[in-house]
């Protein structure tokens, strides 16, 4: 079984709220509201960035009526725009106690904390009653749990009869292993990779049935290759980015992951699949 601490350690880094304190007042977010779209390079933790968050939800079907659990939520990016934009509650669980308390930090700063929060949890193991939500939303995030059909089996113990998941995961690809470090992993350690074919297959042993399916490699590597050239040509990195944030490996994991896309090692899904009744 994987060793949970390795997985907080590789999204932690140290004094995370200072960084952010001193990046929002660079921006010149000294004391007052930021506005959401402000932060959507920094807290858009995944591929395709705000362009996802916005993809994936616009398929969800979303009301202010919606409870919905952000799992892995991250620095708390998509929980933010999802309670902005749609006036629904969020909850979000990561296993980093340094992203949980940043994420609250971040939605205090944009005013939102009456609709979005944030708690210390593991995925397979969530501290929430049966049948509490009507929304699961995960982006990259499954690729660091071992155990998936036990991911699979908790989500659906806590979605509502009806209810659905949306996924934006990093699958493997048909080619050789990737190269590390990766954004997700530094070794091979705490990366648990499955093939498009073989998530589908999980999914339906968990009894969801699979009602979108979308193959965003193509998207990806065009994204990322822009998000790399931008990059370059700036003689210093925004304030409010990722890589100013997590640091000059992120740098280096962002390349590998442009080549595994591009070499076939690694793929990209998005996917709605919904909580069967049996």
């Amino acid at each position: 079984m994987i060793d949970n601490l390795k997985v907080v350690e590789h999204y932690s880094p140290h004094g995370l709220i200072k960084i952010l304190q001193s990046a929002l007042a660079q921006s010149g977010f000294q004391d007052s509201i930021v506005p959401v779209e402000k932060l959507a390079m920094l807290d858009q933790f995944h591929v395709l960035g705000f362009q996802a968050t916005v993809e994936l939800a616009a398929l969800c079907n979303i009301s202010p009526q919606t409870k919905v659990l952000d799992i892995g939520s991250g620095l708390g990016g998509a929980s933010r725009y999802l309670a902005k934009n749609f006036g629904c509650h969020v909850t979000g669980i990561d296993l980093s106690p340094e992203f949980v308390e940043a994420s609250c930090y971040l939605t205090r700063r944009t005013g939102l904390e009456a609709n979005a929060k944030f708690e210390v949890a593991d995925a397979i193991d969530m501290p929430f009653e049966n049948e509490t939500f009507d929304l699961a939303w995960t982006q990259h995030v499954a690729m660091n749990i071992e155990e998936r059909s036990a991911l699979y089996a908790e989500i659906r113990r806590v979605l509502k009869p009806d209810g659905r998941l949306a996924i934006f995961d990093i699958v493997k690809g048909k080619n050789d292993e990737i190269v590390f470090p990766m954004p997700w992993a530094a070794t091979k350690a705490t990366s648990f990779l499955l093939g498009f074919e073989e998530m589908q297959k999980v999914l339906l042993e968990a009894h969801f049935e699979i009602i979108h399916w979308k193959d965003e490699t193509a998207e990806a590597i065009e994204w990322m290759q822009q998000q790399n050239a931008q990059m370059n040509q700036q003689t210093s990195l925004p304030s409010l980015s990722l890589p100013a944030i997590m640091g000059k490996e992120f740098m280096k994991a962002g390349a590998n992951m442009v080549s595994a896309l591009k070499e076939g090692r690694a793929g990209l899904v998005q996917a709605i699949v919904s909580n069967k009744l049996t």
